[in-house]
């Protein structure tokens, strides 16, 4: 019986110790990014979507971190934490603005925003244009003599488009006498064909080179909140789209001599 008793009175205390050595101040996060990271100070806590979190003790300073390797521009959120006595509750609302990173082979297109209410200017690509509010309307990429590119803006945080816009097809008028306009068809070049699919594939491997290089270092970001560490990222994800872009055409340009082949 004695030995039950004591069984008992170990368990009871041991029971109490992590009980008071688990409590302290309560956070009760709501932001408009769920997959958000949140850091107090140093220490993860896990993702938004958690809702409620217990501060570690001593914390001063809460951070939110964008999910997303690609999302280098969003820039951390911090919020003052104060001094927090356990058992204390903090209701906080962080929100991230709403970026729109807009990329185009080749770049220097016209972005423009179109809504209800008319056409905007937001600048040129590559850009990446911030808002408070998400924007409800379409953007439109144009550039001279390349074919008009159109995308429903988005309501993310981090919303990004990357387009590889296609020359505008020249205009040609046959004569309006049959026969007079024939010319013998052009033999085809088969080194075009070469080139096209050989640049499509090493530059989709370079595009995946510099996105686990970028992916790296977003890593070390998340965890550190590091600022000096965006320009890198930022540099290593622009190389992989410029790469993608350079892929994609190689690829156009094969697909479209095999069907005017």
């Amino acid at each position: 019986m004695r030995r039950a008793s004591t069984i008992l009175l170990l368990f009871l205390s041991f029971g109490t110790s992590v009980s008071f050595g688990q409590s302290g101040a309560v956070l009760q996060l709501e932001t408009n990014d769920p997959h958000a990271m949140v850091f107090a100070d140093s220490v993860w806590l896990g993702p938004a979507s958690k809702a409620v979190f217990v501060l570690p003790e001593g914390a001063r300073v809460l951070r939110l971190v964008p999910p997303a390797a690609d999302a280098w521009s969003i820039e951390t959120v911090h919020a003052p934490l104060g001094a927090l006595a356990p058992g204390d509750t903090l209701a906080l609302r962080l929100s991230f603005p709403y970026y729109y990173r807009v990329e185009s082979i080749p770049f220097g297109a016209s972005v423009y925003f179109v809504s209800e209410q008319g056409r905007e200017t937001l600048g040129e690509t590559p850009l990446t244009y911030r808002s408070d509010v998400p924007l409800a309307g379409e953007l439109l990429i144009d550039k001279p003599g390349y074919e008009t590119a159109r995308v429903e803006a988005g309501a993310k945080v981090w919303n990004r488009y990357v387009f590889a816009l296609a020359p505008v097809a020249p205009s040609s008028r046959e004569d309006a006498s049959p026969g007079l306009s024939w010319r013998p068809p052009k033999p085809r070049r088969a080194w075009i064909d070469y080139v096209a699919v050989g640049t499509a594939v090493a530059a989709g491997a370079l595009a995946v080179h510099f996105k686990t290089k970028a992916d790296h270092r977003f890593d070390r970001y998340r965890e550190t909140g590091d600022p000096s560490l965006r320009p890198t990222i930022e540099r290593f994800d622009t190389y992989s789209a410029i790469a993608l872009g350079v892929s994609q055409v190689g690829l156009g340009v094969f697909a479209i001599r095999l069907i005017f082949r």
